[in-house]
């Protein structure tokens, strides 16, 4: 019985902490104890009962603790022999179960009774225990996939909001609507349910001709506390019923990102007052087939003043499962970035192993040859199991930089050498070789890098280091980067170590009146972070050493510039209630060799969100980075400082289909004395697939000439997926009654007239030869399920479609089992809550398959299942404990000529009577 109560988790909390209830006889004393235990997850709680012997002689009783309510239950109810000695206490623990029909709204009592066997004398005491108020609300929705077929029909939402609570809780639902639904779109109910019940709502809406020209539309249904906290939030879809239908890809939209491929036009115009006009058209689109997928992406500019255009990020490609090739702009990162017009290419020689190969002229527009190119690259790789994360990757590049006059050559590697959930390891090395054509020079170069990770339960640590010599024909030449970090999660706590640096120092080969900078940056951070429920705080120290050597811009001389820091750095962050507020602080000493006394230097950021507003603020004093300072070399101001405050905005109006964001930025820092900006941008869609936007940007520095104001507006147009399969299928499905079980073959069954059907939960309906059709069907597996009518049954089947398919379902006739759910008692039982409305039965068949239902409220239940042999099973979860089924599990043939019926007795336990004496209660 106790693995029921396993669902209720209930807290509770006993009024004796301050004193003691206690009855006393001349010789013995009874009280219950201060328990300081709290009830565990599965409702289990221990009381201790204090017995004590004032007398010189040995006493002899029996010891009952009872409950007065249903609400408790003592797992020991039946009567303890004690044996108290002279002088000596005794003291008993008792455990008690919280019930599943356990209300905080009810009060409840245990009882402690002592009577002695001799004289017969009984002593009692009590102890009020109270039920922490456990909310628990589940909205359950009967229907997601709604019907309807002609105008004057109800659309109907059935929604069951279930309370495995203990207390009453006021709950509201909130109905979304389409506007060709209901032009008040949002309907909101308020409903009150009792603990431990549940209660069926159904929302209504008529069906009209605009409703009934949607191919399908979603209903977005929500349910909250009183103060505000979600319960649920579920999503209804809604299709017309058909007999034939054409299959049509569901249309997505993505405001998220305007550049994915999601077959999309872009045209907008912007103008500034610099009168400079800019015309854009944006468009991408990416068509499907059996195959592959042909994609292709435009950007295009006009500038109308110098009558230029600008093609860049356009291609054309196409991709399998096996191989690809793109053609037009293409941009490869790694150890040189690559942009420009070219063709890359990729096969795969098997599922682990892929070859990839590129050409690229580093240009950035596709259509403009006057413009002299900056070189050519090109590649070549071969890569097992997507790299060096779980197998490995090796390529070779080359590199033609006309802008340097330098010809490049590079091969890298890169291999796992342990991968494991709790530790990994990762090696990857270079060659390269650089010439320089006008002066011959020739160099060569390496670069090699080890990284791993470990874990275990509270401990994660990472190493990544890399080094590369001076001159590596990489981005990352003279390199020297090592990042080791250890975290460690307690229970409340978190701990981490860092230990970072980084040096660069390139050379180059080629023969220059500048040569380049070294840089070199040392940090050790350690810190501390704890949660607080909705508030986090964390605390670090960091010892930081910079250093940089350039040559000066006068001479050919190298000047040095170096810092050494020392700072704490405080965060906390908060949320609750949709506030969202992260606070910075972070300051310290510091010194640089172009000053000897030390100094102080700080810095705090603070964040602020709420719904739909949004604080971003910032003030730095003092220099935090050598660029500052050497920047400031330049001005007569010495002590640098930044002031950022960034207020904005975000709102969806008129249920999405407006929406408005809005920001502004002030700023004021050693370099400009006042910078203020602002950004908006107005969404407005004109239909599910169709919008116009408008952009304005506004800039004004106190020491430029004049501001810059420029605005901009558009059209986005969406299209549904494009679909070319060869392929394409055409499924007939014909339903009969299989009336004698002889198959589609017996001449004596007949068609299935008006049988509604699901097939991947689009509605269709059987014509008068028992027909549907669904046609223009992609390749792939389709659900097809009839829905019962409460006398003809099929299972659902699954059919993988791949040509055109014609397939037959006979329906047989279904069998009828019900019954219903009485209690019987007597004047001794125990005065329990006789629930009989939403008790589970479950209906098993010799197969396994379950069927569920509820009763309802007046205790009834029904079945409609194919003729088996079933199992029929009460659940007891909501049923109280003070309750035994008289018979469970019942074993019914069932058959579609008779009704079989089968009903539950619920048999309520008895109370012991007994005539009780209370001795006098004190209180301490």
């Amino acid at each position: 019985m106790r693995h029921h109560l396993a669902s209720i988790i209930v807290q509770i909390v006993f009024f004796f902490s301050l004193f003691s209830v206690q009855a006393q006889t001349n010789s013995v004393t009874i009280s219950f104890v201060e328990n300081k235990e709290k009830t565990n997850g599965n409702g289990v709680f221990e009381a201790i009962v204090k017995l004590k012997n004032k007398s010189n002689q040995s006493i002899e009783g029996n010891l009952e603790v009872v409950s007065t309510t249903e609400n408790l239950f003592v797992v020991q109810p039946h009567p303890k022999a004690i044996v108290l000695k002279p002088k000596d206490s005794l003291f008993i623990a008792i455990k008690t179960l919280i019930t599943t029909s356990a209300t905080s709204e009810s009060p409840a009592n245990l009882e402690a009774h002592f009577t002695c066997t001799t004289t017969k004398e009984k002593i009692s005491t009590s102890l009020p225990v109270i039920i922490k108020e456990k909310r628990l609300v589940k909205m359950v929705l009967q229907e997601t996939n709604l019907l309807y077929e002609q105008i004057g029909d109800s659309l109907r939402i059935p929604i069951r909001m279930v309370n495995e609570g203990n207390s009453t809780q006021t709950i509201t639902l909130i109905a979304n609507y389409p506007e060709f639904v209901s032009k008040n779109r949002i309907e909101n109910i308020a409903i009150t349910i009792k603990a431990h019940t549940d209660s069926l709502i159904v929302l209504k809406k008529e069906i009209t001709r605009e409703i009934l020209k949607q191919e399908e539309f979603s209903i977005a249904i929500r349910s909250l506390y009183q103060n505000g906290d979600i319960v649920g939030i579920a999503n209804v879809r809604a299709n017309p019923i058909k007999q034939n239908r054409r299959y049509v890809p569901e249309f997505v939209t993505d405001y998220a990102n305007g550049f994915r491929p999601v077959n999309q036009i872009i045209a907008s115009r912007q103008t500034s007052n610099n009168n400079q006009s800019v015309m854009a058209l944006y468009a991408n689109a990416q068509m499907d087939s059996n195959k592959g997928s042909l994609y292709t992406n435009l950007d295009v500019n006009w500038w109308e003043e110098s009558n230029q255009t600008f093609m860049r990020n356009t291609w054309l490609g196409y991709k399998e499962k096996m191989f690809g090739v793109q053609v037009g702009n293409v941009a490869k990162f790694n150890d040189l970035n690559l942009i420009g017009r070219g063709i890359e290419t990729f096969y795969k020689t098997s599922a682990n192993n892929k070859i990839e190969a590129g050409l690229v002229e580093k240009s950035y527009s596709i259509i403009d040859f006057s413009t002299p190119s900056s070189g050519q690259s090109a590649w070549f790789s071969f890569t097992n199991k997507e790299g060096w994360d779980k197998g490995y990757k090796t390529s070779v590049l080359f590199d033609n930089d006309l802008n340097e006059g330098i010809q490049k050559t590079l091969v890298s590697s890169q291999f796992s050498i342990v991968q494991s959930p709790h530790f990994s390891l990762q090696t990857g090395s270079a060659l390269s070789t650089v010439y320089a054509s006008a002066t011959k020079n020739h160099e060569l170069g390496a670069a090699a890098e080890v990284n791993f990770h470990g874990k275990t339960t509270q401990l994660f640590y990472s190493s990544l280091n890399y080094f590369s010599t001076a001159y590596f024909a990489g981005i990352k030449s003279g390199a020297l980067n090592l990042n080791e970090n250890i975290n460690l999660s307690l229970e409340k706590y978190a701990l981490w170590f860092s230990a970072n640096h980084f040096s660069f120092a390139p050379k180059t080969i080629q023969v220059s009146s500048y040569l380049p900078s070294e840089f070199s940056n040392t940090q050790l951070s350690t810190g501390i972070s704890k949660r607080f429920n909705s508030l986090f705080l964390s605390v670090s120290f960091t010892t930081l050493f910079e250093k940089k050597t350039e040559q000066t811009i006068t001479s050919n001389l190298f000047q040095e510039f170096t810092m050494e820091a020392n700072r704490i750095n405080l965060n906390g962050s908060y949320f609750k209630n949709n506030q969202n507020i992260n606070l910075s602080l972070e300051g310290g000493l510091f010194n640089t060799n172009l000053d000897s006394k030390q100094q102080i230097h700080f810095k705090t950021s603070l964040n602020y969100t709420w719904k739909y507003f949004n604080l971003t603020s910032y003030y730095q004093y003092n220099n935090f980075y050598l660029g500052e300072i050497i920047a400031l070399q330049q001005q007569t101001e010495k002590t640098y400082f930044n002031f950022i405050i960034t207020p904005s905005i975000q709102l969806t109006l008129f249920n999405k289909k407006l929406r408005l964001r809005a920001g502004v930025m002030y700023s004021k820092n050693s370099f400009i004395a006042n910078t203020l900006q602002s950004n908006s941008r107005i969404d407005f869609d004109c239909s599910k697939d169709l919008s116009f936007f408008v952009n304005n940007f506004y800039s004004d520095y106190s020491n430029s000439f004049q501001p810059m104001n420029t605005i901009q507006f558009g059209l986005v147009k969406r299209f549904n997926p494009i679909q070319v399969n060869a392929n394409k299928s055409d499924l007939e499905l014909y339903l009969f009654y299989d009336t004698t079980g002889n198959g589609m073959s017996d001449s004596n069954n007949k068609p299935a007239i008006n049988q509604l059907v699901l097939i991947n939960d689009k509605a269709f309906k059987t014509n008068e030869f028992g027909i549907i059709k669904y046609k223009k069907l992609p390749a792939g597996f389709y659900e097809i399920r009839t829905i019962n009518s409460n006398e003809w049954h099929a299972p659902m089947q699954k059919i993988k479609i791949e040509k055109s398919t014609k397939i037959a379902i006979g329906l047989n006739r279904t069998s009828t089992i019900k019954g219903n759910i009485r209690y019987s008692s007597t004047e001794n039982s125990f005065p329990i809550n006789q629930k009989v409305a939403g008790l589970s039965v479950v209906l098993t068949d010799k197969s396994g398959n379950t069927y569920y239902t509820k009763t309802d409220e007046s205790g009834k239940f029904i079945f409609y299942v194919p003729k088996n042999n079933y199992t029929i099973t009460l659940e007891k979860n909501g049923i109280s404990e003070y309750v035994t089924i008289v018979s469970n599990n019942i074993n019914i043939q069932a058959t579609s000529e008779t009704i079989n019926e089968s009903n539950f007795v619920l048999q309520v336990k008895e109370k012991r009577v007994e005539t009780k004496k209370f001795g006098n209660q004190q209180f301490k």
